[in-house]
């Protein structure tokens, strides 16, 4: 290939190549202010009521927003916005959580990427964008792609921790292979992936046992997401599972309909009326 070709293909890389359309719209989205935040309540299993919520990223966007977070943050996140959409999410849900009083308790769940987990301003950014909702913050890092515990993210991590931050390995479908990751990090909750809520009972049975049991010994909470049924809901009560979220409990909610639902007590309707809790 000669250089004229080697050009092209340089502009096509930076200018039209899907990717790169996709950062240029979600930063010209964040000038415009396209991005929100929604909530998912996550409930306990023990007690029936809401004890945290889940902070989820909207894009109002006609062509990247339609196709839903699970489209594009997982190539977002790998960018340069990785720690510019962080800082949104965690200075938003700062703002609109820190001083609700029906909500004052829970613990906020957050998504982070290896990239920024990994990089040097990481630490300040956390400290900066969450600062009135540190000691209720749960960064959640995916079990694939989870952030390497080099001595720099372990130092972070612990700088983070003093300041009463909590930390998850989230996306979880199979044990985890890497049990010293795990004590390395020392994570305070395990979030099991929706996936698993797709197998047939039995397999899905088999695999949210085998993951609760391989995690309880490390001391962490034990969350199951996608539950989205009254048989969904029973089998991770029969695996010991501490915290569920999904549509069963309650669909991601703008902040006026999360605090009217915390306001009417934070518990499932549907789970009220049928008197399913253990």
């Amino acid at each position: 290939m000669g250089l004229l070709g080697l050009g092209a293909w340089a502009f096509y890389k930076r200018r039209l190549a899907p990717e790169a359309r996709l950062i240029r719209a979600a930063e010209a989205g964040l000038r415009r202010g396209e991005f929100r935040l929604e909530y998912q309540p996550v409930m306990s299993l023990r007690k029936g009521g809401c004890v945290g919520v889940e902070a989820m990223i909207r894009w109002n966007n006609a062509e990247y927003g339609s196709r839903g977070p699970a489209y594009y943050m997982h190539i977002l996140g790998k960018t340069r916005l990785s720690g510019r959409l962080t800082r949104f999410v965690l200075s938003t849900a700062a703002q609109e959580l820190a001083e609700t009083t029906a909500g004052s308790s829970l613990f906020i769940g957050v998504d982070v990427s290896a990239a920024h987990v990994e990089s040097k301003s990481f630490a300040s950014d956390v400290s900066r964008s969450a600062r009135s909702i540190l000691s209720r913050l749960v960064l959640n890092m995916p079990q694939r792609g989870c952030a390497a515990p080099t001595a720099d993210v372990l130092h972070t991590v612990a700088t983070l921790r003093a300041k009463n931050v909590r930390f998850a390995l989230a996306n979880v479908d199979e044990v985890p292979s890497h049990r010293d990751r795990l004590e390395m990090f020392g994570f305070e909750q395990i979030k099991i992936d929706r996936h698993i809520m797709t197998f047939d009972e039995d397999e899905r049975r088999e695999r949210l046992s085998a993951v609760v049991g391989a995690v309880r010994p490390l001391g962490a909470t034990v969350i199951a997401e996608g539950v989205e049924s009254a048989s969904h809901h029973a089998v991770v009560s029969q695996a010991g599972v501490d915290l569920a979220q999904g549509f069963f409990y309650g669909r991601t909610m703008t902040l006026s309909l999360l605090l009217t639902f915390l306001e009417a007590g934070g518990v499932s309707l549907r789970m009220r009326k049928k008197g399913r809790w253990k």
